[in-house]
């Protein structure tokens, strides 16, 4: 089995586009290469990538048009989409370690 690989970006600076990415870096690692990834948001309290999966998937199971767009999408990479767990700080090491 292959060792895990960790990867972090982080600054102090905010709206550098830590989240962007790695919301783009964690998909690209997913979707086009076929890593399992984890992602780990530590920016307590604001946790933009859980708002951002959130709003993404109500815009993909609400609206007819991102439905047809995301079917396509897992049709063609054969690939389903990234997984969403949410714990408090103390259990993601644990919970990373587990899904790598």
């Amino acid at each position: 089995m292959n060792e895990p690989i960790y990867v972090a970006f982080s600054t102090q600076k905010g709206g550098a586009g830590k989240t962007t990415l790695t919301v783009l870096t964690a998909s690209y690692l997913h979707y086009i290469k076929g890593y399992n990834v984890a992602v780990v948001d530590c920016d307590f309290p604001q946790y933009s990538i859980k708002d951002m999966r959130e709003r993404d998937m109500t815009s993909a199971t609400s609206d007819d048009h991102y439905k047809a767009m995301a079917y396509e999408q897992f049709k063609r990479l054969q690939k389903k989409g990234l997984s969403r767990n949410r714990q408090q700080t103390g259990g993601r090491t644990r919970q990373c370690r587990q899904t790598c």
